[in-house]
């Protein structure tokens, strides 16, 4: 007695139902909201610095013209390395969903969700795509653009191999790495991105007054 073609879909739903899907999606929201925000408040404390031509090394510029130089062509070269590992961590999970996408019909990938599948080509996508569109190295609003997108990137990734762990585990195992992962990484991203937020508020802050020089008696001639 053959089963219905139907009932492999069916249990592969209902094994993976026990940690609810659209939480996911939840978290990657507060993710990217939460990067939106801190581009939000640079540009408001940067308002009065040409906050679009704002360069990255001019809030650590001190000293003389070659030390401005060596961190124009630091924070340049860190930018750059962010692009690097956005594009190859995006390539390989573009890999990953074009594997699971021309197997989806076969075990293990068949009892992949199909939420699971957009989470991953989600990340692979915004990992490629914003290194592209952030292209002027040392300029702040791409050092912000860049790492924000490479952490959203990462964490719909994360998410979706969280997910993909939900999907083939099931029950108590599936719903427990499934929860710690998404919250792990929502909560990191969050304080990580609170602490940037704080960081740069303090190098954007404007300098208090000068100290009012103070008159010095001077020693009366013999």
């Amino acid at each position: 007695m053959h089963a219905h073609p139907l009932s492999g879909r069916v249990s592969s739903a209902v094994a993976g139902a026990g940690f609810p899907r659209v939480l996911f999606w939840v978290g990657l929201a507060v993710v990217a909201g939460i990067r939106v925000l801190w581009f939000v408040s640079y540009l408001y404390v940067a308002r009065s610095r040409s906050p679009f031509t704002l360069l990255t090394s001019d809030l650590y510029q001190g000293g003389d013209d070659q030390r401005r130089l060596t961190v124009h062509q630091g924070v340049a070269a860190e930018t750059n390395r962010m692009a690097d590992t956005s594009l190859l961590v995006g390539t390989l999970a573009l890999a990953a969903w074009t594997a699971l996408f021309a197997v989806a019909d076969q075990a293990p990938a068949s009892h992949v969700s199909p939420a699971s599948r957009t989470l991953l080509l989600v990340g692979a996508a915004v990992l490629i795509a914003v290194p592209i569109f952030f292209r002027i190295p040392d300029r702040h609003t791409t050092y912000i653009g860049r790492r924000s997108g490479q952490y959203i990137g990462f964490s719909a990734v994360g998410l979706a191999f969280a997910s993909i762990a939900n999907d083939l585990l099931g029950g108590s195992a599936g719903y427990l790495i499934a929860a710690v992962g998404a919250l792990a990484l929502v909560v990191r991203d969050v304080l990580d991105t609170a602490g940037e937020i704080r960081d740069e508020r303090e190098l954007l802050k404007p300098p208090g007054p000068a100290p009012k020089a103070t008159a010095q008696t001077l020693p009366e001639s013999g």
